[in-house]
């Protein structure tokens, strides 16, 4: 099963009374080093082949059919994508 874990400000406004505004530099340093690692591997991702060639397919057909869409992308398109992309990653 698939979790999500989520702090609120509640959260946070407790653990800096409870250990005192000294962890704030921490918390920014690891969740930097997150966000870092995670644009990273998106960057890798973005630039694969197959992914680069959904992608470029995408971006034709909503450049041709932009003005019967009303620009906007269908969800349907999207799903697929979704999908497919997905599809890459499975051994």
């Amino acid at each position: 099963a698939k979790h999500l874990n989520t702090i609120g400000i509640r959260h946070i406004a407790n653990s800096i009374r409870l250990h005192g505004t000294g962890i704030m530099n921490t918390t920014v340093h690891v969740s930097y080093l997150f966000v870092r690692q995670h644009l990273f591997h998106f960057s890798q991702f973005l630039y694969d082949d197959h992914v680069k060639s959904h992608l470029l397919h995408e971006r034709y057909f909503f450049n041709r059919e932009r003005g019967s869409l009303d620009n906007r992308y269908p969800f349907e398109r999207a799903d697929r994508f979704n999908k497919d992309v997905r599809r890459l990653g499975s051994p």
